[in-house]
This record gives structure tokens, C-alpha cells and sequence, in this order.
């Protein structure tokens, strides 16, 4: 794999701890719920993600080697084979006081992680976290799929108004995964959503960078800057 092609998995395991912090912010809501199924899925798809860098970062040996040396790679590793890819009967959940620790926790693994496996992936690629859910976010508002083109009406008066402009027809490029069946990137394109609000906006663009990468040999990538900060709400 490719340094974004990997890249595509760091990001992956970033927002399931994006959906964790929004879960947390927003429990009271989600009675409903069952939380521990949602925590329970997000964590599958976070330290399987991870796995998949460090596979294809190390070879069986280093990978051995790293284990024994560091106690974080250690209990990621615990995580994804004893647990999510096996359900090893030795094993036994860590139990955490709140879902803010068990953020700060998959932080830690998650940068710790970047770090190791640095040469593997884009020196420009950064974590920025943001408490959001795409999917939550939209069954706490009630947003339906018509209210959501009506709220995209509002904030993008042309949207949905093709006709009026002139016209490309091009595959659309949208899983990273994809790529290894494409023999002519220039008959893709990579689609932008917006998204709802400036969370999602952020994690669009990054993942927008990632596949426009992938598929064009590019190195470029967006984070927020100051004013992102201003007017959004910055979590620990």
C-alpha cells in the first residue's frame, strides 16, 4: 500500500474516536440507545484500522519485536486479535470510569501509533478530533433525507441545479480501496459533500485529500486553523 493508501486507516480509527467523543457529549440524548453496542462497534473499527497499518508497516517478526518492547503496542494488539478478531476466553475488557477516559486512552494509541509507524505515512497527515458523528448527529436532529437537501438548499442555493452548468461525465472514485481495479485515474472524480457543519466539514476535506491522493499520486491535506477553533467549541 501506497502512504495515503494507509493514511486512509489512521484517519479511519480518528473518527471512531471523533464518534466516541460525540456519543459522550451527547449520552442523555440516546436513552433509547444501546451505547455499549454503539462504543462496541466504533472500537471494532478502531484497532482493526490500526491493525492493518502496523500489518502492512512491519513484518511478523518487527511486529513480535514491537510487542514486547512497548506496552501500548501491546494492548492494541491484545485489543484487535483477542478480542475483535478472535474472542480469545483469556481475555478480559479493560473497564474505564467514563467515555472521556476511554477517549484519552484511544488518543494515546492512536498517536503513539502514528508515531511508530511514521515512515509508513504522509508527514503532512495530521489528527484533529472533533466530536462528531455524521450519522448520530443526523438521528438526534431528526434530519431526514428530504430535510437534509432542504438544508442544503438553504446554505447552497444552486445545489442540486446541475442543468445550469456544463457537464463532465466521470466515474466516481469512492472508496480507496478501489483503486486497485482503476487503470485510468482520468476517468475518475472524487465527490465533496459539505456536510452539515464545520465538524463534518473537516472530516469531508480530509477525506476528500485522501482520496484525490490516492488517486492522483498528490501529497496535499487541510486541518483547521485558528479561527475553526473560534468558533468551534475545542474538546481535551
Amino acid at each position: 500500500m501506497t502512504k495515503w493508501e494507509l493514511a486512509r486507516y489512521l484517519i479511519d480509527a480518528k473518527k471512531e474516536i471523533d464518534s466516541i467523543m460525540f456519543i459522550s457529549d451527547n449520552t442523555n440524548k440516546m436513552s433509547n440507545l444501546s451505547i455499549r453496542n454503539l462504543i462496541n462497534t466504533r472500537l471494532q473499527t478502531f484497532y482493526l484500522s490500526i491493525r492493518v497499518i502496523y500489518d502492512k508497516s512491519f513484518s511478523k517478526k518487527e511486529k513480535i519485536t514491537l510487542k514486547n518492547k512497548d506496552d501500548i503496542v501491546n494492548a492494541i494488539f491484545i485489543e484487535a486479535d483477542k478480542n475483535f478478531a478472535h474472542k480469545d476466553e483469556e481475555y478480559f475488557p479493560k473497564q474505564y470510569k467514563n467515555l472521556n477516559e476511554l477517549v484519552r486512552i484511544l488518543q494515546n494509541r492512536l498517536e503513539r501509533s502514528m508515531e511508530i509507524c511514521k515512515e509508513n505515512l504522509p508527514e503532512v497527515i495530521t489528527l484533529n478530533y472533533v466530536p462528531h458523528d455524521k450519522d448520530l448527529f443526523r438521528l438526534l436532529n431528526n434530519i431526514t433525507p428530504n430535510v437534509e437537501k432542504k438544508l442544503n438548499k438553504m446554505l447552497h442555493p444552486f445545489y442540486n441545479e446541475d442543468e445550469k452548468w456544463n457537464r463532465i461525465n466521470k466515474n466516481l472514485f469512492e472508496d480507496t480501496e478501489d483503486i486497485k481495479f482503476i487503470n485510468n485515474p482520468q476517468d475518475y472524480a472524487v465527490e465533496i459533500d459539505d456536510g452539515l457543519n464545520d465538524f463534518e466539514r473537516l472530516q469531508n476535506r480530509q477525506d476528500f485529500c485522501i482520496k484525490i491522493n490516492v488517486l492522483f499520486g498528490l501529497d496535499v491535506w487541510c486541518q483547521p486553523d485558528k479561527d475553526f477553533w473560534k468558533y468551534n467549541k475545542k474538546t481535551d
